[in-house]
């Protein structure tokens, strides 16, 4: 069996545990691979996922690797949700919509482009403006 548990920087105090947890309950509802958790001794809150494996078996690097990935896929998304929750700025609730957000449509410059060679310089952005409308 591999395990994997990735710590994220950030405790919980006692007097938010409990609001940690349902923040931990209404996640994991969300995460199809691993999960997190907090610990009681110290309020860490630790993504864990695990791999099982026939006796004698070792994990390809393509498995270990889709294991990091997915740990650090759902911390990245959810790290925000814990900082809200326990920097006492959300509800458990609140927090967890503040994370979950499909980004939508296609960013485009306005006409005139500030970011063109002409208003930038020699460091203006590679960005295309392909697929953008013109009435921008």
């Amino acid at each position: 069996c591999l395990q994997l548990c990735c710590a994220l920087d950030i405790r919980a105090a006692k007097s938010r545990r409990n609001a940690t947890h349902e923040l931990i309950g209404l996640i994991n509802q969300r995460t199809w691979i691993g999960h997190f958790e907090l610990w009681a001794e110290d309020g860490e809150i630790v993504f864990r996922h695990a791999l099982s494996l026939p006796h004698g078996e070792r994990p390809t690097l393509a498995q270990a690797a889709s294991m990091i990935d997915a740990a650090v896929e759902a911390s990245d998304r959810f790290f925000p949700a814990f900082k809200f929750l326990i920097g006492g700025m959300k509800k458990p609730q609140e927090a967890i919509d503040a994370c979950l957000f499909e980004t939508v449509g296609t960013a485009c410059w306005p006409s005139p482009d500030p970011w063109s060679s002409s208003a930038a310089g020699d460091w203006a952005l590679p960005w295309s403006r392909a697929g953008c409308s013109s009435a921008l």
